[in-house]
């Protein structure tokens, strides 16, 4: 890994070599590889972009953060299984001696990320982080691992800057393939965090979550928005969904800041994935998101990695979250987009979503 110095820099990816020492398993999609091959785009990036994009290696969170929003027994159980060298809690999250030691240094990267975001003047000449971290976080609950995450990388994140930092209201934009249950549920009942996500349809896709109308509860009751989607759809519906509902509420919203979930498993080639995104598809969503951005949080946008396991293209979906910052005006061209086979039906879905949110955004 390649560290180089973040002053003056316009995009700074946050990492650890730590984070690839979490295994599942022979064969298993969540791999190091996924930081790997991140990586090896990245430092082909500061070849040609040095000085502009930089690397930090991130630190272990610290426990009160990450206790913040787990229970204490769940952060025990992680630290005991990892120390004894391993072992499972449940079908989806095998642990091995490391895995308590990278969940910790994901979600201080996370932290990382985003505090880096806060302590910039943004909106002003520009600026940037992603978190290239795993074990992904964003199926973990307060008290559970769950769909490959052992902690919540993103709630514990805005948590902390919910309560250590003077920001009032984070936006969450999760662009995972798969609904982030997790965060979803973490904060269900707040209105200081508005959690948006557009995902494929739990009819068909794990974790069988997401639908409509699960739009939050007391005073979140319209802070969690759903936009489940049908497999085969591509980027024009998905680019449909982001400016008629996600950018609008955000706007609304007026965040301080938005944390974006970068899953990259929508790609049309992903092998666990079920919807028909493109790279390009991608980079008028990171272009769509910086231009928000600009408008509500005074540019303070932060991303960190989920999940994504086609090594080929991922890599070139995290390299488009840098292209708005270092050359703003590609914001204003937009690239023609594949339209996928469920143009109908999101529409519908779009139709459908903006009757159940009327009564708390101007849909």
């Amino acid at each position: 890994m390649v560290v180089s110095d973040v002053e003056g820099a316009k995009f700074v990816f946050v990492t650890s070599p730590v984070c690839e020492k979490h295994v599942m398993g022979f064969s298993h999609p969540e791999s190091p590889e996924r930081i790997r091959e991140i990586m090896e785009a990245v430092n082909k990036l500061l070849e040609t972009r040095n000085g502009e994009v930089a690397v930090l290696e991130c630190k272990e969170a610290d426990l009160v953060d990450v206790e913040r929003v787990h229970d204490s027994d769940h952060v025990e159980l992680v630290r005991r299984i990892s120390k004894q060298g391993g072992g499972s809690l449940g079908p989806d999250n095998d642990l091995n001696s490391f895995t308590y030691q990278a969940a910790l240094v994901a979600a201080g990267g996370a932290i990382s990320a985003a505090q880096l975001v806060l302590e910039r003047e943004c909106g002003k000449d520009g600026f940037g982080s992603f978190a290239i971290i795993r074990p992904p976080g964003h199926h973990a609950s307060r008290d559970m691992a769950r769909g490959f995450c052992f902690f919540n990388n993103m709630a514990i994140t805005a948590t902390k800057l919910l309560q250590e930092y003077l920001v009032g209201k984070v936006a969450i934009v999760d662009i995972d393939n798969h609904f982030g249950d997790g965060t979803s549920e973490i904060f269900y009942d707040s209105r200081n965090v508005l959690y948006v996500s557009l995902h494929a349809h739990p009819s068909f896709a794990y974790p069988g979550k997401g639908f409509l109308a699960e739009i939050g509860k007391d005073e979140g009751e319209g802070y969690n928005v759903n936009i489940p989607l049908f497999p085969g759809t591509g980027d024009q519906e998905y680019l449909e969904a982001f400016d008629r509902v996600v950018i609008p509420i955000l706007e609304a919203f007026k965040p301080d800041i938005i944390l974006v979930s970068a899953g990259f498993d929508g790609m049309y080639t992903d092998p666990i994935g079920s919807l028909a995104l493109t790279p390009t598809g991608y980079e008028e969503v990171a272009k769509k998101l910086y231009a928000t951005a600009r408008k509500v949080s005074s540019g303070k946008l932060s991303s960190i990695l989920e999940g994504g396991y086609d090594l080929d293209n991922m890599p070139k979906c995290v390299i488009s979250f840098v292209t708005p910052v270092l050359d703003p005006s590609v914001i204003e061209v937009e690239k023609p987009v594949k339209a996928g086979s469920r143009l109908e039906q999101t529409r519908k879905t779009i139709e459908n979503l903006k009757d159940i949110l009327s009564p708390f955004w101007p849909l």
